[in-house]
C-alpha cells in the first residue's frame, strides 16, 4: 500500500536553532525489523527477568518505556531480548487503532513477548523521537497498514513502507527530550490524582467501619448507627426493557449509560444518550435521589456498583444492564448511601452476591436483604460533605490532567510533519 507523500519538509512549530529541512525516508531505510518470542501471561511471575507483552503496549505504556511492570522466570532459549532505542509496535489486536501505537525502550536487556514488532533504528535515528512520530503524524498510516477483520495485524511488510520525516539527530534528541518532560508532568499529575484517590479510599474505610466518627454541635456525640435492611428503606425498579439496537442513538428521551453508573458515585448528566420510546411501552423513569446499580459484568468485582442520580432532569431512563433503587424514607440521604455502598467493606458483601461463571449477575432480591448501618441525618450530612470535597479535589486535578494531555496532543500535531 502506498503512503501519500507529504510535500512540506518543515514542521509548523520548531526550536529556533534548527533550520535544516527534514528528510523524507521510508522506515525500511533507517531501521531493521524483527519479532518478539512466544511469551504469554502464564509465563509471568512476581520475580525474574523484566519483560513486556504485546497487550501491555496499549494498556500500560506510552511513547517511551522507562519502567517495566512484568517479569518472567522463563528460561526458554528462544526468548528475544530488546535494547535501549528499540521501538516496539504490536503486531496483532482487536482493532487497527489499538495496534497503531509505538513505544521506545529506554532500558537494556528486556525480554519481548510474541506478537511484538521490534523496530531497531540506525545510530543516526533516536528511538524515542521515532516513537513520538509514529504515534502522532504517522498514526493514520499505521492504521491503514493494519490488515484483518476479527483480528487485525501489522506486518513488517507494511511497516517498511511507512514514510517518515527526520530532522538532524540533535533536533531529534531535543524534540524527544521536550516531549519526555511533558510526559513526566503528566505522570506526576496522574500520581497526584492516585494519591488523593487512595486518601479517599482510606477515609471511606474508616468512616463506614465507624473507626472515624464525627462530632455534633457543641462537640456532642452523634447517636449510634442503626442497622437496617435495604428492603426496609426502599424499592427497586428495572432499567429499559424491550429495546433493540435500532432504538438507541435516536429519539428524544435520554438514558443513563452503564459506564456512567459504573464509574461515578454521582452519575453525570454528560453520561446520557438518546433512546427512542415512541412504541408507547411504559418504562421506569429515573428521578432525583434514586440510587442506580450495575446488574451484570464479566467479573464479580464490577457487579453492583452504586451511583447516585442527583439531577432534576425529565424523561431520563436507565440502561438495560442496571436497575434502580428508590428510598421510601427521609431518614437516609441518597448520596450518603451511594458512598457507603461503594466503600470497601460493603463492596465485599455485594461481590459475594454476584452469581454466574462467564458473566456475573446481581439479584435485586438478594441485594435488598443486605443490612446497612445508618447514622443520624446530621452525621450523614457531615460524611457527605467530607467525601464530596475530596471528590471535588479529584475532579479539579483531573481537569488539569486533561489540560496537560491536550497540550501535548496539540504540540505533537505542530512539531511533526
Amino acid at each position: 500500500m502506498t503512503i501519500v507523500k507529504i510535500s512540506d519538509s518543515t514542521p509548523k512549530l520548531r526550536f529556533r536553532e534548527f533550520t535544516i529541512a527534514w528528510q523524507q525516508k521510508k522506515l525500511s531505510d533507517i531501521a531493521t525489523f524483527s519479532k518478539g518470542s512466544s511469551l504469554s501471561k502464564s509465563d509471568l511471575s512476581e520475580e525474574g527477568h523484566p519483560c513486556i507483552l504485546y497487550g501491555e503496549l496499549y494498556t500500560k505504556y506510552n511513547e517511551v518505556i522507562t519502567k517495566v511492570f512484568s517479569r518472567t522466570k522463563s528460561k526458554d532459549k528462544k526468548l528475544v531480548m530488546g535494547y535501549k532505542g528499540d521501538v516496539l509496535v504490536p503486531s496483532s489486536g482487536e482493532t487497527a487503532i489499538d495496534i497503531a501505537c509505538a513505544s521506545a525502550l529506554e532500558m537494556n536487556e528486556i525480554y519481548l513477548g510474541g506478537d511484538l514488532n521490534i523496530i531497531r533504528p540506525q545510530k543516526n535515528v533516536n528511538g524515542a523521537f521515532l516513537s513520538y512520530e509514529l504515534n502522532s503524524a504517522r498514526k493514520k498510516d499505521l492504521v491503514r497498514m493494519a490488515q484483518g477483520a476479527t483480528v487485525v495485524h501489522l506486518y513488517h511488510s507494511g511497516l517498511r513502507e511507512v514514510n517518515l520525516f527526520l530532522p538532524e539527530f540533535k533536533e531529534q534528541e531535543k524534540i524527544a527530550s521536550f516531549f519526555s518532560l511533558l510526559d513526566k508532568r503528566i505522570e506526576k499529575q496522574e500520581e497526584k490524582i492516585e494519591q488523593i484517590k487512595l486518601f479517599k479510599k482510606g477515609m471511606m474505610q474508616k468512616i463506614f467501619s465507624q473507626k472515624l466518627r464525627f462530632k455534633g454541635d457543641y462537640e456532642g456525640e452523634f447517636p449510634q448507627w442503626e442497622s437496617k435492611s435495604l428492603k426496609s428503606l426502599g424499592t427497586t425498579y428495572t432499567g429499559l426493557s424491550g429495546k433493540t439496537s435500532k432504538d438507541f442513538g435516536v429519539g428524544t428521551a435520554k438514558y443513563i449509560t452503564y459506564m456512567n453508573v459504573f464509574a461515578n458515585v454521582k452519575a453525570q448528566t454528560t453520561g446520557v444518550e438518546r433512546v427512542d420510546l415512541s412504541d408507547g411501552k411504559k418504562q421506569n423513569q429515573v428521578v432525583n435521589g434514586d440510587i442506580l446499580f450495575t446488574t451484570s459484568s464479566e467479573t464479580p468485582e464490577e457487579v453492583g456498583m452504586a451511583s447516585y442520580w442527583g439531577h432534576n432532569t425529565e424523561s431520563v431512563y436507565l440502561n438495560s444492564f442496571c436497575f434502580g433503587y428508590r428510598l421510601n424514607t427521609k431518614g437516609v440521604i441518597p448520596e450518603f448511601l451511594a458512598y457507603m455502598l461503594r466503600s470497601e467493606g460493603y463492596r465485599r458483601n455485594i461481590t459475594i452476591l454476584a452469581q454466574g461463571s462467564t458473566r456475573f449477575n446481581l439479584s435485586k432480591t438478594e441485594l435488598l436483604k443486605m443490612e446497612v448501618e445508618i447514622p443520624s441525618i446530621l452525621e450523614q450530612e457531615k460524611i457527605v460533605s467530607v467525601l464530596s470535597n475530596i471528590d471535588k479535589k479529584i475532579e479539579k486535578e483531573e481537569e488539569k490532567l486533561i489540560g496537560f494531555i491536550e497540550q501535548k496532543k496539540g504540540l505533537m500535531q505542530q512539531m511533526f510533519i
